[in-house]
């Protein structure tokens, strides 16, 4: 019996449409945050690949992800990698969560300029059913 009502609902076309679009949706938020990770990636590069020797011998001019005036010496090289390692995550953590967010919204503008459209086109049917 539930076997029969889960075929009558996948065959509508509206479960294929729905389906498509939550497939179409879910492409199209990993795409985004793949794409914000490389960005936080390449911009953090400029820390991990800087190996001058001017700047290795010289501790106190070590670079960090994120710009920061921290209360403690930071140059030391555990503390400095951790800090390193905290800030990479924190823009990793922060440039995800804007994708994420940026990706519903978009979604619920899509969903919501679809649903308007299928409005109208059931207004104009009625309308010419009358006429």
């Amino acid at each position: 019996m539930m076997a029969i009502d889960w075929e009558k609902c996948f065959n509508t076309k509206f479960s294929t449409f729905a389906i498509c679009n939550a497939k179409l949706s879910q492409r199209f938020v990993n795409m985004t945050v793949i794409l914000y990770s490389t960005t936080v990636l390449l911009m953090s590069s400029k820390v991990f690949l800087k190996q001058d020797d001017n700047i290795a011998s010289n501790i106190s001019t070590r670079l960090f992800i994120i710009d920061m005036d921290l209360p403690f010496d930071a140059n030391q090289r555990f503390v400095y990698e951790s800090i390193i390692i905290a800030q990479f995550f924190f823009s990793l953590l922060c440039a995800d969560a804007n994708c994420l967010l940026n990706a519903l919204l978009i979604n619920l503008v899509n969903l919501a300029v679809q649903k308007i459209l299928l409005l109208s086109l059931m207004l104009l049917f009625i309308i010419s059913t009358i006429y």
